[in-house]
């Protein structure tokens, strides 16, 4: 896969985190891995990255909300817009917690 389908499945499956309890998140995980790699190949190694940036974004979904409304001036985490929320969310990982 390329860098870029990588990117695109680990913010597909962080979007649908926002509509599951943090409890079911591993869970969850595993579903959407499973539904992304229809019609794909994914080598173990890219699957291996999905799972492993997708859980770590999870784990610090609390810590990165609040970074972003500490910073989301005259906004609330319930006013942006899902996908939004998502790429915030994903970049906010990268810059503070991804090497």
């Amino acid at each position: 896969m390329t860098r870029k389908e990588i990117r695109s499945s680990i913010f597909t499956i962080l979007f649908r985190l926002d509509f599951t309890a943090p409890e079911e998140f591993s869970e969850q995980i595993d579903f959407a891995v499973e539904d992304l790699s229809e019609g794909r190949k994914f080598s173990d190694k890219d699957e291996s990255y999905i799972r492993t940036k997708t859980s770590d974004v999870a784990a610090k979904l609390a810590d990165i909300d609040a970074l972003i409304g500490a910073n989301a001036q005259g906004w609330k985490l319930q006013r942006i817009g899902k996908a939004e929320l998502t790429i915030l969310r994903l970049a906010v990982y990268e810059m503070n917690y991804d090497e």
